[in-house]
């Protein structure tokens, strides 16, 4: 109970974990009671003799009933890491979805506090804090997942670094991530960011041609997935200015063009991207 009670009461408390220290603090309260205290002992008394259940086994029951509770209790304690996921985390991921993003964190914190190792919580958390733009809490999350073996963790904290102009630690992880995909495919979205995010990082090195390379099977993975607009955007934007750092104006234009129709402004990166497109392409080409 000491160990199960504050994870449930650290912070705000909900109805699931209030309910669940209620229901063991009655049922531990019920035990002792009868165990302990002489109005307790003389009703157990009555009720065993009530039921006929000859006085020799009494200390027998006890002890049953006292085993009962403890595995009880323990059950209930190793069962913490189910509960965190089934009554936290993926009501998160839900809340999250739904932008109720204050919920979403108290889920998410809970779950941790449920199972440390849930690193679905601690990725989903790190994605809360992206949202918020609270990006140096992000990343401790994005790395205790990366712990836990979420490899799109791997890809986050990457792109995480190359905000921070750390391209050399950001090409490490994603190459990482590249070699577990060797050993264990990466889905499809997943293997689609971090290319993009190698084609970033190899870009701002200045190392034109890698950057292109992984770029270009950034776009080639895209067509057999659904991928949302702001997904569709970035390697493109990016690979217009890989080509223009190598004179290709031509084709630098052809990728402005995507990246101008598919950018969502509403992350940072891309909205400076696409003011660079309207830069680029004349008032007809920014309408189409």
């Amino acid at each position: 109970m000491g160990d199960i009670a504050p994870r449930f009461l650290t912070g705000s408390p909900d109805s699931f974990g209030a309910f669940t220290v209620s229901a063991q603090s009655v049922l531990t309260l019920l035990v002792a009671g009868g165990a302990l205290t002489k109005a307790g002992q003389e009703a157990l008394k009555s009720f065993l003799k009530a039921i006929n259940i000859p006085e020799k086994y009494w200390h027998e029951l006890g002890a049953f009933g006292s085993l009962i509770v403890v595995c009880i209790f323990f059950s209930l304690r190793q069962s913490l890491p189910q509960i965190g996921t089934h009554f936290y985390t993926n009501p998160g991921i839900e809340s999250r979805r739904n932008g109720d993003w204050s919920s979403a964190e108290s889920q998410f914190k809970r779950a941790i506090q449920l199972n440390a190792d849930d690193a679905q919580a601690h990725f989903q958390l790190g994605l809360l804090y992206e949202d918020l733009q609270l990006i140096d809490q992000a990343r401790p999350q994005y790395q205790l997942a990366i712990q836990g073996g979420i490899p799109a963790a791997t890809n986050n904290l990457a792109r995480l670094n190359i905000m921070k102009k750390e391209y050399t630690a950001a090409v490490s992880l994603l190459l990482k991530a590249l070699d577990t995909d060797k050993k264990q495919p990466l889905d499809t979205k997943t293997k689609y960011a971090v290319l993009k995010n190698l084609g970033w990082a190899r870009f701002k090195q200045g190392n034109y041609p890698d950057a292109e390379a992984n770029l270009l099977q950034a776009i080639d993975l895209k067509s057999p997935t659904k991928l949302e607009n702001y997904e569709i955007a970035a390697p493109h934007c990016l690979l217009a200015q890989v080509m223009e750092a190598q004179k290709d104006q031509k084709g630098a234009l052809a990728q402005w063009k995507t990246c101008n129709q598919y950018a969502n402004i509403t992350i940072p990166e891309q909205d400076e991207w696409a003011a660079i497109a309207q830069k680029r392409l004349t008032p007809q080409e920014t309408d189409k």
